[in-house]
């Protein structure tokens, strides 16, 4: 909800309107989770695909990065701000193909991203 003062008076508050609305984060309002799902399902990765490795970034995640799954919470509802596990899947794809993945990492997914491949290749 937006409040606008009715009455603004320019001598207050050095003439700001106070507008009264709950904080939401820009990247939920910006649809960006939705281009991040088109894209990985563009590459051959889905929901499908991260049941049949049987990837969880729960599981496999060592670190939380995003702000939107540290803080989501406090925002709104789960399936507005989690990232997909066939999204993650397909980001920690691209990080292991540029080497940005420390030693650990990359063994930890790196059975996960050789199956995934797999599937996607032999269905297209």
């Amino acid at each position: 909800m937006v409040n606008v003062a009715p009455n603004y008076n320019p001598n207050e508050q050095c003439g700001l309107l106070h507008v009264w609305r709950p904080k939401g984060a820009t990247q939920h309002g910006a649809g960006i989770h939705y281009k991040l799902v088109v894209l990985a399902e563009a590459q051959g990765y889905s929901n499908i695909i991260a049941e049949e490795v049987r990837y969880d970034q729960n599981n496999t995640l060592e670190e939380v990065l995003g702000s939107s799954q540290r803080y989501g919470y406090k925002y709104d509802m789960k399936s507005k701000w989690a990232t997909q596990h066939h999204v993650q899947i397909w980001l920690d794809n691209m990080a292991y193909e540029q080497d940005l993945l420390n030693p650990t990492e990359r063994e930890q997914l790196e059975l996960y991203l050789q199956r995934a491949t797999q599937l996607i290749t032999s269905r297209t």
